[in-house]
């Protein structure tokens, strides 16, 4: 699966199972990455077409568990982008009053 034609300077990955009722704000406050990529863990919800109406990426696998999801997410990543962060789909970037 190729990711980017070129590589990035940041991207972020956000791994999800069964995740709609987050995903949306979690997308939309890390729009300032340049590369966002969503690895969904077969939910059964409507994450992945709330993510595919996005303009992240997503990948639909079965799930191995964390640790072998993140790897995989880190190894397929290491050629195409510079800098690459996990995010739960959980949190958002909250901007502060006082930094603009």
């Amino acid at each position: 699966m190729t990711l980017v034609a070129s590589k990035t300077s940041l991207a972020c990955v956000v791994i999800t199972k069964n995740e709609e009722a987050n995903i949306r704000d979690c997308l939309e406050s890390i729009r300032w990455a340049d590369e966002l990529i969503v690895v969904d863990a077969e939910s059964r919800d409507c994450t992945v077409e709330l993510v595919r109406t996005s303009w992240a990426k997503v990948w639909v696998r079965p799930w191995p568990g964390f640790g072998r999801t993140h790897c995989l997410c880190v190894c397929r990543m290491c050629a195409f982008v510079k800098y690459a962060k996990q995010w739960d789909a959980t949190r958002q970037v909250v901007s502060h009053p006082e930094v603009s």
